[in-house]
């Protein structure tokens, strides 16, 4: 499935080595006596294990995958001698389909979860299962270990062979599962129904705009000349990087060519106290055929539901925001401990054309096909919208409250449910808050826009961070520690976000993400801390 390369295992490990004494809380000695640890080898035999040269190894085709690893050794012959001679062996070597494989199986029985061993040559072999030593083996040793290294800490090689042979067609069959249990569901609905239509969408237009996406994404996978994850432990973070080559032709080098690329600094821009964001690039083509592609899909998915009147109105909000926003989106969760709001800002050239489109969308709640679900599920819905002043500011801005009412059950009050959704648009910039206080978010996303001391610009750890990500970007996504599970102010202390983005580098696609290396330890200490037994 793939194949793995550590071309300087010593200098490597040196850059690990932090980032693991961090999460076990003790130091480590070298490294060959933690091999020697996790292969079930005496320690006697540690000296013999050696960073010198590379480590090799593939990722077998299986569920889940299984790994083969070839770690140098400065002589395989003394090493299966030490371990299954003398008067107190530790090992036996037993029969391989290939012999120059040589497996070495306890004498008194293995741990639970540590792996089998082998030899071949002057290599250590270390897989999941013997007959995978006895089959990948050599081929780890000895073909990969010719190979011109590549330059990254550690890269993992999915080839072209694999993405078109196998990786595509997984895709297919996982999709063809899916397919068939959607389409079934549908069936039954509709016989319940007596061959009538569901009451909201059409779920055959659903199930096909997925297979069109997963149609899609198999191009992708046919047209890349290979996928390669680099990756990068070091004692600050933690830094992977998934490279996708293109061939020359196909969907994945029109993709490639397509992505509108810049820097994330939009995400600078976010009032301070957000803790999860995402930001991306488009451009006015761009948005002209998602929007077409958006409005063909609602057709498709409504149907005869939708009068003559109702999908001009669809289409008018779609393509009206299309138009009044510019390049750059940022969308981030605004917190202030105890209730949260989505804010968004955007670049908006036309302010006018901006309160337009929003209030545009606003009356998409008047189309009977969006309005029919609404009702059932929330209630009747009704939307007022009004000018006010933000909270604490002089600054006016526009307010719609969504008021839901549901249907009178006899004996049970109407409860009545309500949201808010704020907007403002000024000098070329358009905001937008929905959630809790939505009014005090959009004050704080306004002042903080342009602002850097009240946006994310004062975090030195998100601005470095930014920074590091590079000019070749189309998405980028933040995500404090806290939403991993990890308080920021306690374990650990003041870490930097993580950090995603995806977009191109040197004619390739480009996925990168970069993790505070606090965050690795704090995650692997709290798993650990699980797995032991009382």
């Amino acid at each position: 499935m793939a194949e793995i390369f550590i071309p300087h295992p010593e200098v490597a490990w040196g850059r690990m080595q932090p980032v693991i004494e961090r999460a076990l809380g003790f130091g480590l000695p070298n490294f060959a006596a933690v091999a020697v640890e996790l292969f079930g080898i005496p320690a006697a035999y540690a000296p013999g294990v050696t960073l010198e040269r590379p480590v090799t190894g593939v990722v077998v085709d299986a569920t889940p995958p299984r790994f083969v690893m070839a770690w140098p050794l400065r002589s395989g012959r003394e090493l299966v001698a030490a371990l299954t001679t003398g008067r107190e062996p530790t090992h036996r070597a037993s029969e391989a389909s290939d012999r120059t494989v040589t497996v070495l199986e306890p004498v008194t029985g293995t741990r639970a979860n540590r792996p089998v061993i082998g030899v071949n040559g002057n290599h250590l072999l270390v897989g999941g299962r013997a007959e995978d030593l006895a089959r990948f083996g050599p081929y780890v040793a000895r073909a990969l270990g010719r190979r011109v290294m590549p330059t990254g800490p550690i890269e993992i090689v999915v080839p072209r062979a694999v993405l078109r042979d196998i990786v595509s067609d997984r895709i297919g069959e996982r999709w063809a599962r899916e397919r068939e249990r959607l389409e079934s569901l549908d069936r039954q609905s509709r016989a319940q129904r007596g061959g009538r239509s569901p009451d909201f969408g059409e779920p055959t237009a659903t199930v096909a705009a997925m297979g069109e996406a997963v149609g899609y994404l198999q191009n992708l996978v046919r047209s890349s000349e290979e996928v390669r994850f680099t990756v990068d432990v070091g004692p600050d973070r933690v830094v992977i990087y998934g490279d996708v080559v293109p061939l020359a032709q196909g969907a994945a080098r029109e993709l490639m060519v397509s992505l509108p690329a810049g820097d994330a600094r939009a995400l600078l821009s976010l009032p301070t106290g957000v803790e999860a964001a995402v930001v991306w690039r488009s451009s006015p083509a761009a948005r002209e055929r998602h929007a077409a592609s958006a409005v063909q899909g609602l057709e498709r998915l409504f149907a005869e539901r939708l009068a003559s009147g109702d999908r001009a109105l669809l289409a008018g909000a779609v393509r009206g925001v299309a138009k009044a926003i510019g390049d750059r989106t940022a969308v981030g969760v605004l917190s202030d401990g105890t209730s949260a709001a989505l804010v968004i800002q955007v670049d908006a050239p036309e302010p006018p054309a901006f309160e337009a489109a929003l209030r545009a969308v606003l009356r998409s709640t008047e189309v009977s096909a969006v309005a029919e679900p609404l009702t059932t599920f929330l209630g009747a819905p009704a939307v007022e919208v009004s000018q006010e002043l933000l909270p604490g500011s002089t600054v006016s801005a526009s307010r719609a409250r969504f008021v839901f009412v549901p249907r009178r059950v006899p004996g049970t009050p109407a409860a009545r449910r309500t949201y808010e959704m704020w907007w403002h648009g000024a000098a070329g910039r358009g905001h937008v808050a929905v959630g809790a206080a939505p009014g005090m978010a959009l004050g704080r996303s306004v002042s903080a826009d342009g602002m850097p001391e009240a946006s994310l610009a004062a975090d030195s750890r998100v601005a470095a961070a930014v920074e590091r990500a590079g000019t070749q970007l189309t998405v980028a996504v933040l995500v404090e520690p806290r939403w991993v599970g990890l308080e920021a102010g306690g374990d650990p202390p003041r870490a930097a976000p993580l950090l995603l983005t995806l977009g191109r580098n040197e004619g390739r696609l480009r996925l990168r993400g970069e993790v505070d290396a606090a965050i690795v330890a704090g995650i692997v200490r709290r798993r650990m801390r699980k797995e032991v037994v009382p």
